[in-house]
């Protein structure tokens, strides 16, 4: 117990700009990571990262919540679809903006929505390069579903050369939360 944490292998966490999380010591490595249920996602990169999942639930209300929390042109897009496809849709938008939040820090309401989000792309993993509505910045948004009835997103400022997904059993455990 009294062996410091470094010398067990284990990393030290501080806070990096605008409150997100960061590996003391570890300058050049950004982390993001997120559970629902039984999925859980970490991302890793040398630029900044963000990554959410979200299960597959019915969104209450997802016309007035995009108003309110997505930019204009994504709330005009989600209110454009038909009602059958507004939840899939919504949690997709809902995972690129949270992604987009945790890789720039700042939280939900004092971040813009800076990411333009098409529900016509699949979530096949497949990074593409979208720019920064604000700064006109390149980011890398890859949809993609962790697990069966989920929804996942990675967003990586600059272009993202590899992604890798790596799938492990599901193990129990309890957070006391959501996300981290």
């Amino acid at each position: 117990r009294d062996v410091p944490r470094r010398q067990r292998g284990q990393a030290e966490r501080g806070r990096g700009e605008r409150g997100k999380p960061a590996v003391a010591g570890a300058d050049t490595l950004e982390f993001s990571f997120s559970h629902s249920r039984e999925s859980a996602v970490i991302a890793v990169a040398t630029s900044a990262v963000g990554v959410d999942a979200e299960h597959d639930r019915r969104a209450r209300r997802p016309v007035q919540t995009a108003q309110r929390i997505f930019h204009p042109d994504t709330a005009a897009t989600l209110t454009a679809l038909p009602p059958h496809s507004r939840t899939a849709a919504f949690l997709a938008a809902w995972t690129q903006r949270e992604a987009h939040v945790k890789a720039v820090g700042g939280g939900l309401f004092h971040t813009a929505d800076a990411l333009p989000f098409d529900p016509a792309l699949p979530a096949d993993g497949a990074p593409r390069l979208v720019p920064d509505r604000v700064s006109g910045e390149p980011w890398s948004v890859a949809h993609f579903a962790p697990a069966a009835a989920s929804f996942a997103c990675v967003v990586v400022r600059g272009e993202l050369h590899a992604l890798h997904f790596h799938h492990h059993a599901t193990l129990p455990f309890d957070s006391g939360g959501k996300d981290r």
